[in-house]
């Protein structure tokens, strides 16, 4: 069976702001330029994906390989590897990962927690992880936060 790779939709999204930012700062055809070549690392991952650096401080199994001023986070999966986000190397990955991806209902939930609730989920994030990597909420809010989050 070929191997290939697949992108979650937060990388989708990842993908589709690194664009329209490129277009802008850049012009359609720099932005069109980068994007490939990021789809070209993806590809090249796939048959070399041992040579990423293991990222297992963000979540277990994951991968990491820099491309442009971008990092590919990825995982092994059956059918190759699955992209699970392209941060820029300026941004901080833990919080890419966790709250910069949640859809807008669930971002608008969380800015509805009271300070105690908020204080709680800086103060013990790693007790607060659910199975998603960029969902992540108190247990009283877990099921409208979470439950209906798709990758």
């Amino acid at each position: 069976m070929p191997r290939n790779y697949k992108l979650t939709q937060s990388a989708e999204l990842d993908m589709e702001e690194i664009f329209n930012y490129s277009i802008e700062e850049h012009g359609v055809n720099q932005a069109e330029n980068y994007t490939n070549k990021l789809y070209n690392r993806f590809e090249w991952l796939v048959d070399n994906l041992k040579l990423g650096t293991d990222r297992d401080e963000i979540k277990e199994g994951y991968k990491s390989y820099f491309e442009g001023k971008h990092t590919i986070f990825y995982r092994e999966v059956v059918e190759g590897i699955e992209i699970i986000g392209i941060p820029h190397q300026s941004e901080d990955i833990e919080k890419h990962f966790e709250l910069d991806h949640l859809k807008a209902q669930h971002k608008n939930l969380l800015d509805e927690l009271t300070k105690e609730q908020q204080s709680t989920l800086e103060k013990t994030p790693d007790l607060l992880r659910v199975e998603s990597p960029y969902c992540w909420a108190d247990s009283s809010i877990y099921y409208e936060l979470c439950a209906n989050h798709t990758l």
